[in-house]
């Protein structure tokens, strides 16, 4: 999963760079874009059909306008607590300790379950390119919290003519979904992610820290954060 996370922002990232950025969310649910090997058993088959039906992929590509000609300090502002906490609605808290960079969500009833879990991160820079990647490495998972079994996601920010593209890709697997689940899911992921780059552009624009412009949909919920 991790080198498929790497391979679809390779693939992303090479046209950002030819100066194309065509936005979109696309968010699935229950399935992924990765085959079992020729030869699997039928117990290997099972396991990995229990593994995908819980499985979400998140994949965006914004394109944001800026004066601003350094990835690098783009990111900074996109993933920081001050910002993410403005954001996204859900987060309670966000802190470092010996496990990571840790955060804590709240639940929305009926639908999402509270978190506690803890990422590593690793950055990348390159000429014209920041990255961070995070894979969740402890899960609190005793009630009231859900169990967040696996994510791993990637935000990388691209210099292009006129302004930056961020390109986003996340595999997370927590609890089993639910028919409410399944259908409220991808409109709450796509409207959390549209909310966080409002207000990335927002701030790139020079507008002043405050609540973040709602989603396009009102009814749309911020989903967990990736």
């Amino acid at each position: 999963m991790r080198s498929r996370v790497f391979s679809v922002a390779d693939e992303r990232v090479s046209l950002l760079q030819t100066g194309t950025c065509s936005p979109f969310v696309e968010v699935t649910m229950g399935k992924s874009d990765l085959a079992l090997p020729e030869g699997s058993t039928g117990e290997e088959r099972k396991a990995w059909e229990r593994f995908e039906e819980s499985l979400i992929r998140t994949e965006m590509v914004a394109c944001l306008e800026t004066e601003n000609p350094d990835p690098e300090a783009v990111l900074q502002i996109y993933v920081s607590p001050e910002f993410r906490m403005v954001a996204e609605s859900r987060i309670i808290d966000m802190w470092d300790d010996e496990e990571g960079a840790c955060m804590e969500t709240k639940g929305v009833l009926s639908l999402v379950e509270p978190t506690r879990v803890c990422n590593r991160i690793q950055d990348f820079r390159a000429e014209g390119v920041a990255a961070q990647h995070s894979q969740v490495v402890f899960n609190e998972g005793r009630k009231p919290y859900e169990d967040v079994y696996f994510k791993e996601s990637l935000k990388t920010f691209v210099r292009i003519p006129g302004g930056m593209a961020l390109h986003y890709i996340n595999y997370a697997r927590a609890g089993n979904l639910g028919r409410l689940e399944r259908w409220a899911g991808p409109g709450q992921i796509r409207g959390s992610q549209e909310g966080n780059v409002a207000e990335l552009q927002r701030r790139l624009r020079g507008g002043a820290s405050g609540p973040p412009s709602p989603p396009t949909d009102p009814g749309r919920l911020p989903a967990s954060p990736g």
